[in-house]
């Protein structure tokens, strides 16, 4: 299991997690890199495992090879701070978000295909199809894209502005948060099916399975396990002060990083989440992606 992460210090930092005969853990650091000029805010490994990229405030796209654990050069989409990135399309494409837009940038020759342009872009969320994105941005509006043909479907406006939106698996649930609260919002019928209000600000939500979310929050209680039936059914605190970022690796393991600058991998059994194995980067954490080799 590899995992990767970004930091405020501007590292990408990368390592991977091995199981001896005995089911016990050891971690070995792969690389360290500073070629970032800013925070690196998000980090994303292609579906192959081959590449990895990572963004940021220095508003440029650093692009990795994952077989000699190298940099490879950067990619400028001139669309502001890089907020989220994801390879789509068998890695034929990867998708820039930034406080300017969605930028959609063919790996093959490394230039940008499709701009959409959104001011003050909060988030996004790609279908599994790869076909459409949600937005969420600082006008309060909520917009659903094309991304085959570049245009905007839909869109709507919500009383409390909308700050993450993530997909189910199977793709048929939206989940739309501000700040500390949650919706869950049935795509093909447009009705709110549950709501929650968490004790703190969310900064990260992923689905551990169709019917189950996790929820990295601010505060004490900071990593919280909801069934989409709006139900809190696990809440411990996983990091010192907040849970920063989430990634899923399967259906019962999951990575949590914090501000503490602890990557942690939780495994999901009996209705709760135990502690695996941890490491210490000794870096403020902001992101991180995983890929079980």
């Amino acid at each position: 299991m590899r995992i990767y992460v970004g930091t405020y210090e501007r590292f990408v930092l990368g390592y991977e997690f091995k199981t001896d005969e005995n089911e016990e853990y050891a971690c070995e650091e792969l690389f360290t890199n500073n070629s970032s000029l800013g925070i690196v805010k998000t980090v994303a490994v292609s579906q192959s495992g081959k590449m990895l990229a990572a963004g940021g405030t220095d508003e440029m796209v650093w692009l990795f090879d994952l077989k000699r654990n190298q940099e490879l050069g950067n990619v400028i989409p001139q669309c502001g701070t890089i907020l989220k990135l994801q390879f789509c399309d068998s890695d034929h494409t990867l998708i820039a978000a930034s406080s300017d837009g969605l930028v959609v940038i063919d790996t093959k020759s490394w230039s940008c295909v499709k701009n959409f342009p959104i001011v003050n872009l909060l988030d996004t969320a790609i279908h599994h199809s790869n076909r459409l994105a949600v937005t969420a941005d600082g006008s309060r509006f909520l917009r659903t894209w094309n991304l085959c043909k570049g245009s905007q479907i839909h869109s709507l406006r919500l009383k409390s502005g909308p700050t993450l939106v993530t997909w189910s698996p199977c793709g048929t649930m939206l989940t739309v948060i501000s700040k500390s609260y949650l919706d869950f919002r049935n795509i093909e019928t447009g009705d709110r099916t549950a709501a929650i209000q968490l004790p703190g600000a969310v900064h990260c939500a992923e689905f551990l399975s169709k019917s189950l979310l996790i929820c990295g929050l601010s505060g004490s209680n900071n990593l919280v396990l909801l069934s989409t039936s709006g139900k809190v059914l696990f809440e411990m605190e996983a990091h010192k002060n907040r849970t920063k970022a989430i990634t899923v690796m399967s259906e019962t393991q999951f990575i949590s990083v914090g501000s503490d600058g602890f990557i942690k991998l939780w495994k999901y059994e009996n209705s709760s989440f135990k502690l695996l194995t941890q490491v210490n980067t000794k870096c403020r954490l902001t992101s991180v992606c995983g890929k079980i080799t």
